[in-house]
């Protein structure tokens, strides 16, 4: 999932982004973030190549670091999966509609 509202950067020059694989009880989630920490893309490793597709159709030339998500930020995804929040939301699916802005 990308930001749509972000503008497409430099397409000449490659971006360079962290790719974290977060695991949780439901599969791995790809976290994408920029130098500054913060969340560009987010999808599962089932669909890792069409992340990548996207990427590379909105920023142009990528590549992919492995890196670490901050710590606050793979804490907050991970407590959404937890069932101690919302015991009847336990194991059931669940969607998350992530919108990043920028400054």
């Amino acid at each position: 999932m990308l930001d749509r509202r972000t503008k497409p950067a430099n397409k000449t020059m490659p971006q360079t982004f962290g790719l974290d694989r977060l695991e949780t009880p439901i599969g791995i989630a790809l976290l994408v973030t920029d130098a500054d920490g913060v969340l560009r893309a987010l999808d599962w490793e089932d669909y890792a190549p069409r992340m990548k597709e996207l990427l590379r159709l909105h920023y142009g030339a990528v590549t992919l670091n492995e890196a670490r998500a901050p710590e606050l930020m793979r804490a907050a995804l991970t407590s959404y999966f937890k069932g101690d929040l919302c015991p009847t939301l336990a194991g059931k699916p669940k969607i998350f509609f992530i919108q990043v802005f920028n400054h």
